[in-house]
Protein backbone atom coordinates (compact mmCIF):
# COMPACT_ATOMS: atom_id res chain seq x y z
CA UNK A 1 0.00 0.00 0.00
CA UNK A 2 1.04 3.69 -0.80
CA UNK A 3 -0.79 6.61 0.33
CA UNK A 4 -4.61 6.08 -1.21
CA UNK A 5 -3.30 3.07 -3.79
CA UNK A 6 -0.89 0.31 -4.09
CA UNK A 7 2.61 0.29 -5.49
CA UNK A 8 3.19 -2.88 -7.80
CA UNK A 9 6.63 -3.40 -7.32
CA UNK A 10 6.64 -6.50 -9.63
CA UNK A 11 4.36 -8.14 -11.86
CA UNK A 12 5.75 -11.06 -13.96
CA UNK A 13 3.71 -12.51 -16.59
CA UNK A 14 5.08 -16.09 -18.27
CA UNK A 15 4.37 -18.41 -20.79
CA UNK A 16 6.49 -20.71 -23.38
CA UNK A 17 6.50 -17.67 -25.80
CA UNK A 18 6.73 -14.84 -23.87
CA UNK A 19 7.41 -12.77 -20.81
CA UNK A 20 5.44 -9.34 -19.56
CA UNK A 21 7.52 -7.69 -16.52
CA UNK A 22 5.63 -4.77 -15.07
CA UNK A 23 5.82 -2.14 -12.05
CA UNK A 24 3.63 1.04 -11.45
CA UNK A 25 0.93 2.18 -9.28
CA UNK A 26 -2.85 1.01 -8.91
CA UNK A 27 -4.73 4.49 -7.65
CA UNK A 28 -8.00 5.39 -5.44
CA UNK A 29 -8.52 1.90 -6.02
CA UNK A 30 -12.08 2.62 -3.78
CA UNK A 31 -13.04 5.86 -5.11
CA UNK A 32 -11.59 6.20 -9.03
CA UNK A 33 -9.04 3.40 -10.06
CA UNK A 34 -6.10 4.29 -12.19
CA UNK A 35 -3.99 2.08 -13.66
CA UNK A 36 0.17 3.22 -14.39
CA UNK A 37 2.43 0.85 -15.69
CA UNK A 38 5.98 0.78 -16.78
CA UNK A 39 5.96 -2.49 -18.80
CA UNK A 40 8.34 -4.58 -21.05
CA UNK A 41 7.57 -7.62 -23.26
CA UNK A 42 9.59 -10.07 -24.43
CA UNK A 43 8.17 -12.22 -27.04
CA UNK A 44 10.37 -15.74 -28.54
CA UNK A 45 7.48 -15.87 -30.65
CA UNK A 46 5.26 -13.55 -32.20
CA UNK A 47 3.08 -15.72 -34.14
CA UNK A 48 2.15 -17.85 -31.50
CA UNK A 49 1.70 -15.26 -28.92
CA UNK A 50 -0.68 -13.54 -31.28
CA UNK A 51 -2.87 -16.61 -31.70
CA UNK A 52 -2.88 -17.36 -28.08
CA UNK A 53 -4.15 -13.61 -28.08
CA UNK A 54 -6.67 -14.43 -30.10
CA UNK A 55 -5.70 -12.69 -33.20
CA UNK A 56 -5.85 -14.60 -36.94
CA UNK A 57 -2.98 -16.36 -37.98
CA UNK A 58 -0.67 -13.42 -39.52
CA UNK A 59 2.61 -13.51 -38.80
CA UNK A 60 4.73 -16.42 -38.31
CA UNK A 61 7.74 -16.84 -36.27
CA UNK A 62 9.56 -13.73 -35.42
CA UNK A 63 10.73 -12.57 -32.00
CA UNK A 64 9.44 -9.31 -30.47
CA UNK A 65 10.32 -6.59 -27.20
CA UNK A 66 7.78 -3.80 -26.85
CA UNK A 67 8.83 -1.66 -23.65
CA UNK A 68 7.28 1.67 -22.38
CA UNK A 69 4.86 3.15 -20.41
CA UNK A 70 1.15 3.22 -19.92
CA UNK A 71 -2.05 4.63 -17.98
CA UNK A 72 -5.87 4.16 -18.27
CA UNK A 73 -8.63 4.88 -15.99
CA UNK A 74 -9.65 1.84 -13.83
CA UNK A 75 -7.95 -1.02 -12.23
CA UNK A 76 -5.08 -3.29 -13.72
CA UNK A 77 -7.19 -6.44 -14.53
CA UNK A 78 -9.80 -3.86 -16.17
CA UNK A 79 -7.40 -2.92 -19.38
CA UNK A 80 -9.57 0.35 -20.76
CA UNK A 81 -8.78 1.39 -24.31
CA UNK A 82 -10.53 4.70 -24.74
CA UNK A 83 -9.07 6.07 -21.71
CA UNK A 84 -5.86 4.62 -22.66
CA UNK A 85 -2.44 6.76 -22.57
CA UNK A 86 1.66 6.38 -22.90
CA UNK A 87 4.39 5.46 -25.28
CA UNK A 88 5.70 2.53 -26.49
CA UNK A 89 8.70 1.59 -28.14
CA UNK A 90 8.57 -1.64 -30.83
CA UNK A 91 11.56 -4.24 -32.24
CA UNK A 92 10.57 -7.08 -34.09
CA UNK A 93 12.71 -8.96 -35.88
CA UNK A 94 13.25 -12.50 -38.28
CA UNK A 95 9.64 -13.22 -38.98
CA UNK A 96 7.26 -13.40 -41.95
CA UNK A 97 3.68 -11.59 -42.35
CA UNK A 98 1.43 -15.00 -43.74
CA UNK A 99 -0.92 -14.52 -46.80
CA UNK A 100 0.77 -11.86 -48.52
CA UNK A 101 1.27 -11.66 -52.33
CA UNK A 102 4.51 -9.37 -53.24
CA UNK A 103 4.40 -10.57 -56.42
CA UNK A 104 7.57 -8.96 -58.35
CA UNK A 105 9.11 -8.42 -54.40
CA UNK A 106 9.58 -12.27 -54.80
CA UNK A 107 11.89 -12.05 -57.77
CA UNK A 108 13.54 -8.49 -56.02
CA UNK A 109 14.36 -10.71 -52.92
CA UNK A 110 16.38 -13.16 -54.75
CA UNK A 111 18.62 -10.02 -56.38
CA UNK A 112 18.81 -7.56 -53.09
CA UNK A 113 22.43 -6.93 -51.72
CA UNK A 114 20.98 -6.81 -48.52
CA UNK A 115 19.67 -10.40 -48.78
CA UNK A 116 23.02 -11.71 -49.56
CA UNK A 117 24.29 -12.73 -46.47
CA UNK A 118 20.82 -14.77 -46.45
CA UNK A 119 21.53 -15.99 -49.90
CA UNK A 120 25.35 -16.84 -48.97
CA UNK A 121 23.98 -19.39 -46.16
CA UNK A 122 21.03 -20.82 -49.30
CA UNK A 123 18.15 -19.70 -47.30
CA UNK A 124 15.50 -18.98 -49.78
CA UNK A 125 12.02 -19.20 -47.23
CA UNK A 126 11.29 -15.54 -48.01
CA UNK A 127 11.59 -16.45 -51.63
CA UNK A 128 9.44 -19.81 -52.45
CA UNK A 129 7.22 -19.31 -48.93
CA UNK A 130 3.49 -17.53 -48.97
CA UNK A 131 3.92 -14.05 -47.14
CA UNK A 132 6.32 -11.36 -46.53
CA UNK A 133 9.98 -11.91 -44.41
CA UNK A 134 10.87 -9.21 -42.46
CA UNK A 135 14.63 -8.76 -41.14
CA UNK A 136 13.49 -5.95 -38.45
CA UNK A 137 10.51 -3.95 -37.31
CA UNK A 138 11.48 -0.51 -35.46
CA UNK A 139 9.15 2.54 -33.81
CA UNK A 140 7.70 3.73 -30.96
CA UNK A 141 4.05 4.61 -30.78
CA UNK A 142 2.33 7.31 -28.68
CA UNK A 143 -1.60 6.50 -27.55
CA UNK A 144 -3.63 9.23 -26.44
CA UNK A 145 -7.42 8.36 -25.63
CA UNK A 146 -7.10 5.05 -26.77
CA UNK A 147 -5.58 6.02 -30.33
CA UNK A 148 -2.55 4.90 -31.12
CA UNK A 149 -0.81 7.33 -33.74
CA UNK A 150 2.97 5.91 -35.24
CA UNK A 151 5.91 7.67 -37.46
CA UNK A 152 8.51 6.58 -39.43
CA UNK A 153 7.44 3.04 -38.31
CA UNK A 154 10.34 1.08 -40.27
CA UNK A 155 10.10 -2.26 -41.77
CA UNK A 156 12.94 -4.13 -43.42
CA UNK A 157 13.27 -7.41 -45.08
CA UNK A 158 14.73 -9.63 -48.19
CA UNK A 159 12.48 -7.91 -50.46
CA UNK A 160 11.26 -4.08 -49.28
CA UNK A 161 11.98 -1.69 -46.56
CA UNK A 162 8.39 0.00 -45.35
CA UNK A 163 8.31 3.05 -43.60
CA UNK A 164 4.78 3.92 -42.35
CA UNK A 165 2.81 6.64 -40.29
CA UNK A 166 -0.27 6.63 -38.94
CA UNK A 167 -2.96 6.44 -36.50
CA UNK A 168 -5.36 3.16 -34.95
CA UNK A 169 -8.07 3.84 -33.03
Amino acid sequence: PQDRGWKIEKLRLANTDGVLTADGLWQGWLTEPRTQMNVRMDVTDVGKTLTRWGYPAGVRRGTAKIEGQLSWAGNPQDFDYPTLGGKLSVEAANGQFVKLEPGIAKLLGILSLQALPRRITLDFRDVFSEGFSFDSIVGSVKIDQGIAAAENFRLQGPSARVTMAGEVD
